[in-house]
């Protein structure tokens, strides 16, 4: 390849990854590290109604505030 051809491989990639940078792209897979399922990759896709046995992936990046009861 030329030196113009790396020139603008580098252009084209480097203007991909900025132009996806301010797009928002919901993940679609999830890596399970822990013991409580099975250790793997897991599909993601919104759900019509959940049954006993779904898996669910909670995002717990929210604030929320616990109060202990007060007697």
């Amino acid at each position: 390849m030329t030196r113009f051809g790396y020139v603008m491989t580098t252009y084209f990639c480097v203007l991909a990854i900025g132009g996806l940078s301010f797009v928002h792209v919901a993940p679609r897979l999830i890596w399970n590290a822990s013991a409580s399922t099975p250790i793997g990759l897991y599909a993601i896709h919104p759900a019509e109604h959940l049954e006993v046995t779904d898996l669910v992936a909670v995002d717990g990046t929210g604030r929320y505030e616990w109060r202990a009861p007060t007697h």
